[in-house]
């Protein structure tokens, strides 16, 4: 059985009508894996259609975020700075949403309160 949510986002009510067809571990150099995105297929009951979604974990891409943000150094001459882990949820979304080459919306998004977690550098952009 499935549901939306107020924006159209697919809410599994129930996990074990969903099969798993594939997983992406982390590739963080341990030998410890950890999943970083699950992808489920299912069959709405209400449409009778087949459904395919992608489950991110949050933890793998703060972790991340971390451990850059611990190794970043500045450099005095320098013109970019990394800002952001950026899952690839959100590029996704930005490609298909048709703003993947507005600074606005980037900066935007940087600057929301959720996505703080994954900053590397401070501030604001």
């Amino acid at each position: 059985m499935t549901n939306r949510d107020a924006n159209g986002n697919l809410l599994i009510a129930d996990p074990f009508d969903w099969t798993e067809i594939g997983r992406r571990y982390h590739a963080d150099g341990s030998l410890a894996k950890i999943i970083k995105q699950r992808i489920v297929r299912g069959i709405t009951p209400d449409q009778d259609e087949l459904e395919i979604c992608e489950e991110w974990y949050e933890q793998p891409l703060v972790d991340e975020a971390r451990r850059q943000a611990d190794t970043y150094q500045r450099k005095v001459d320098e013109a970019m700075k990394p800002l952001a882990v950026i899952p690839q949820a959100v590029q996704a979304k930005a490609i298909n949403e048709g703003w993947a080459n507005d600074g606005k919306q980037w900066k935007r998004w940087l600057n929301d309160s959720d996505n703080s977690r994954l900053r590397i550098t401070g501030g604001r952009a």
